[in-house]
């Protein structure tokens, strides 16, 4: 079936890009590790910027699912620390981080590939500032939101530093310093008008 031939493009768009960049994810390259036509190939995914979108909405979801099933039980302070731990590259070859970092680095420069960045990134903020508006309901939308923000920012920073200097920054360091960053923020003021952490 085409919609079964297509799963298999994007899983190897997946390995391909986690493997080696943006760059290693060529139409021929897929063709050939999934047996098609280039043409097979070049009807999905007509742009370099298709391959790596694909790739990034494939791994979001599987991922997305993932953090429900792991988060499921737990509520609260437990939940927004389980979720912010997730945000972080459980290791320098993790394949969701990959994929991620070559579409943030695309999206600088393609329209399409930014506006799904964009999209993904505001989702992740808006469950983040969910969260935390269930622990602070007297913080303003405006606080939570900018809480969010520098929360995500953080564990953005961190999985690229988890990737590119892993022999510095380790995975379970990465993830302490953003449990501190939770701990720091539940523990700061709680009024609307008072600056977060």
């Amino acid at each position: 079936m085409a919609s079964d031939r297509r799963a298999e493009m994007v899983q190897a768009l997946i390995e391909l890009i986690a493997d080696g960049g943006i760059e290693n994810a060529t139409v021929r390259r897929v063709a050939t590790r999934v047996g098609v036509s280039i043409g097979a190939v070049q009807h999905h995914f007509p742009t370099k910027a298709g391959m790596v979108v694909a790739a990034t909405e494939e791994l979001f979801e599987r991922t997305a699912r993932r953090v429900a099933e792991t988060t499921a039980d737990s509520h609260g302070e437990e939940r927004l620390r389980a979720t912010a731990s997730w945000l972080i590259a459980p290791g320098p070859s993790d394949e969701l981080a990959r994929v991620w970092l070559s579409l943030a680095t695309l999206s600088v420069f393609d329209d399409e590939a930014g506006e799904v960045y964009r999209k993904h990134w505001r989702r992740v903020r808006g469950g983040l500032a969910d969260l935390m508006r269930q622990l602070r309901p007297g913080r303003g939308d405006a606080s939570l939101e900018a809480a969010a923000t520098a929360l995500l920012g953080l564990c953005d920073g961190l999985t690229l530093s988890v990737l590119s200097e892993p022999h510095q920054v380790r995975t379970d360091d990465a993830r302490q310093i953003v449990d501190r960053w939770v701990t720091d923020w539940l523990d700061g003021p709680t009024t609307s008008a008072d600056p977060t952490p």
